[in-house]
């Protein structure tokens, strides 16, 4: 077996997979992981579901070698109607030499010693959101990673610190993202039902340009005053190309911060919500990782976390148990062979992560919370993906393990909190992530500093 996808020429054939779409596109919309198991089990792997089209699935790490491995030109990013609605003109709908170069402009602002100064700002805004909570008070876990995290975010990228202009930007980013996560905006979505004339895609746009508009005058803002401003906006904003000419159109900016912000707050919120709900529900694990984090001074030093072991480990098994994007998927640009099947043009692929990530051949008893199965083996990075992987990682594979980290050592060192329940929530689809079906409730007993 080929560990490349490479141009052929026999007869195009697809893996097998069910009859009718329909129960693939509401399952795939509602609870994709139930839809991956059944479908791994009756057909094998890979199969083939349609979507918003017809995707080949894989969880074989073979599979994913030749999704993340191949030649630049055999896949192109999912850039379907709906999305291109979402994203508009961000960089993740480029490919090739334009996603490369905008991918190269942003990554000094993402660099692993760029976001070791945020780290202090990740304390302070985990902190401010701990104070107004008040004594036997019922927390939603991920509702509160999500205030923290957006807080974050917005200072990241905007260098925004005074109380209104942040207050401004979470309004806007909040409306966007419920309209985002609406269910008949994201079911007429995948029937192709994008003209505003439908009312749930009439309220996106809306809610959109009134982002966008937004975004946009932030750069117009930048522009006039570059030397009080120094997020990752305004340095995008002064990029140059080697002619001098702006790097990038005002629209791409705009869009680029929306692909930012909606990706890097909302991932963050649930892998939080399942980190705290994960170390407080497993005892061993708490005890372990407190005795790790009891001469860490956040105040002196709090990219301190970052060299510790089971911190690490246990960060990496949150993701690889609750990864918020179950599946990567790339649309095929010419002919491909993938897992010995002959995928014509026009086709999707798709990474499965979430099967990847719980298979047992790979992990041991993957649905035990085990952070000590990272400090025994080293996996690839076609056994556990979940940033993605290739060329098209995602840029914040970086940025959000280390927020993880800073956040929850935060928590569990200045509080303490007993969780509702202990039993993990079954996953469910919340807008293009997964999320728990039930709120992660724990109780604030108070601070322990």
């Amino acid at each position: 077996m080929t560990t490349n996808a490479t141009d052929f020429a026999p007869r195009m054939t697809l893996p097998p997979g069910p009859r009718f779409s329909l129960f693939s596109k509401i399952g795939y919309l509602r609870d994709p992981i139930s839809l991956f198991s059944q479908m791994k089990d009756k057909y094998g792997d890979p199969f083939c579901i349609t979507t918003s089209a017809k995707t080949v699935f894989t969880a074989d790490p073979a599979g994913v070698k030749q999704i993340f491995t191949s030649p630049t030109d055999c896949f192109l990013p999912l850039q379907v109607e709906a999305q291109k609605q979402v994203l508009g003109k961000a960089f993740t709908g480029h490919s090739g030499a334009e996603h490369r170069r905008q991918r190269a402009l942003l990554a000094p602002g993402l660099r692993t010693d760029a976001l070791h100064r945020l780290a202090g700002q990740m304390v302070n805004a985990a902190r401010l959101r701990m104070e107004t909570w008040h004594l036997g008070q019922s927390l939603d876990l991920v509702e509160e990673g999500m205030a923290i995290a957006l807080e974050i975010i917005i200072r990241a990228l905007f260098s925004v610190h005074d109380r209104d202009g942040i207050e401004k930007r979470k309004k806007a980013v909040r409306a966007f993202s419920e309209q985002l996560s609406n269910k008949l905006f994201l079911f007429t979505s995948m029937m192709g039902l994008l003209h505003p004339a439908v009312p749930s895609q009439g309220k996106f746009i809306h809610v959109r340009q009134q982002f966008q508009d937004l975004l946009l005058q932030t750069i117009a803002d930048i522009r006039a005053d570059p030397g009080n401003h120094d997020g990752l906006l305004a340095h995008m904003v002064l990029a140059k190309r080697d002619d001098g000419s702006p790097a990038f159109a005002d629209i791409e900016m705009a869009d680029n911060m929306i692909t930012m912000l909606i990706a890097g707050h909302e991932t963050s919120a649930l892998s939080f919500g399942w980190a705290v709900q994960a170390v407080l529900g497993t005892p061993e694990v708490y005890d372990k990782l407190m005795s790790e984090l009891a001469d860490v001074d956040l105040e002196v030093n709090p990219n301190a976390v970052h060299n510790l072991p089971y911190m690490n480990a246990v960060i990496k098994e949150v993701l690889r148990f609750w990864t918020p994007v179950p599946d990567v998927l790339r649309l095929v640009a010419k002919p491909v062979e993938l897992m010995g099947y002959s995928i014509p043009e026009g086709t999707q692929v798709c990474a499965c992560v979430w099967l990847t990530h719980f298979d047992p051949n790979i992990y041991e008893n993957p649905w035990d919370f085990n952070p000590g199965r990272f400090l025994d083996r080293r996996y690839t990075a076609f056994e556990y993906y979940p940033f993605g992987g290739g060329e098209r990682v995602c840029v914040g594979n970086t940025f959000a393990p280390m927020e993880l980290k800073v956040l929850l050592a935060t928590v569990l060192k200045t509080c303490r909190i007993e969780l509702k329940d202990n039993k993990f929530p079954t996953l469910l689809r919340t807008g293009f992530l997964l999320g728990p079906k039930t709120p992660l409730r724990a109780t604030y007993h108070g601070r322990l500093l």
